[in-house]
């Protein structure tokens, strides 16, 4: 990113302007292009001033000017040159400006999907609905929103993400099996609902269940999770609930789901001033052994009643 006066951020987040940038980075794919004549040839390109165009690609880092008069790709220039398709150049744009210019609304990030779209400007919100990341939740989608969450993050709490997410995609596609029927990816729009997926009792009940997710990539014999008291509460106070643990560790998962009932004997008792915030639990503690998974569909049929 260039330094000094920021004039073009005004016009950083507009999805036409983005779109024609994109194209002027591809149109430069095929050789440099001298600065006086571009300037004094291009008035517009593609309806969009040139002049507002060239900022924008410069100011973001996407071109550089060479020391031969010449505008030139920069290596993210050329990487976003080459995407596959215009929407996917849109995303990884977004993406880049949003980290570079750190505007206050990034922050809504870490309270999941839905925050921003309620709260980021248009423009914004604009490019996230075009390049299709408001409301799919294919696995590049939602890494990207991990991805763009992830600045406000460290290391370590961006791993567990990743380790949470795989959990929740796989308790996902088993709610598809199981019920018939898409159940409602909670974490990924709300980070502090409580709980991860909306689901149903069955295929022929429809009455909203409650999950949380847990996942571990350690041995199942001594793999802990984490669970919160606002978690916690959700569970057990949801008239149909489960805890679903994932275990990745080997090419085989370990599945187990497990009424919250299970859990009591875990539970803190709050004492005078004294009241539990978060706990920690065995895999190997919550008396229901897992079954290993090799395709996701022999899960339904090891299941069998108990996941209806």
């Amino acid at each position: 990113m260039t330094s000094g006066n920021f004039s073009w951020e005004s016009s950083a987040f507009r999805a036409g302007i983005l779109y024609r940038v994109e194209e002027f980075l591809c149109f430069l794919r095929d050789g440099p292009l001298h600065i006086r004549q571009t300037r004094n040839h291009f008035s517009e390109w593609c309806g969009i001033s040139m002049q507002t165009v060239l900022r924008v690609a410069e100011g973001a880092g996407w071109i550089l000017r060479d020391q031969a008069g010449e505008y030139r790709l920069s290596p993210t220039g050329v990487a976003l040159a080459c995407q596959s398709a215009p929407t996917l150049a849109l995303r990884e744009m977004v993406m880049q400006l949003t980290f570079a210019l750190k505007p206050s609304w990034m922050r809504l990030a870490m309270r999941g999907r839905a925050a921003v779209l309620n709260y980021a400007p248009a423009e914004v919100i604009q490019c996230l609905s075009e390049s299709g990341l408001a409301e799919a939740i294919d696995p590049t989608t939602v890494a990207w929103w991990d991805r763009f969450s992830g600045v406000e993050r460290g290391d370590e709490d961006q791993k567990r993400l990743e380790e949470g997410r795989r959990g929740e995609r796989l308790s996902y596609e088993y709610e598809c099996l199981r019920t018939g029927f898409e159940p409602r990816w909670v974490a990924l729009e709300n980070s502090a609902a409580g709980y991860d997926l909306l689901s149903v009792v069955s295929r022929t009940d429809r009455t909203p269940m409650v999950i949380e997710v847990k996942t571990t990539m350690q041995a199942w014999s001594t793999g802990r999770f984490w669970l919160t008291c606002n978690e916690w509460s959700i569970l057990s106070r949801a008239d149909h609930a489960k805890l679903h643990l994932w275990g990745v560790a080997a090419e085989d998962l370990l599945f187990s789901s497990v009424a919250p009932s299970l859990l009591l004997a875990h539970i803190p008792v709050n004492q005078g001033a004294g009241q539990w915030e978060t706990l920690s639990v065995g895999f190997a503690n919550t008396a229901i052994e897992p079954t290993a998974v090799s395709r996701m569909t022999d899960l339904i049929v090891a299941e069998g009643t108990q996941c209806s």
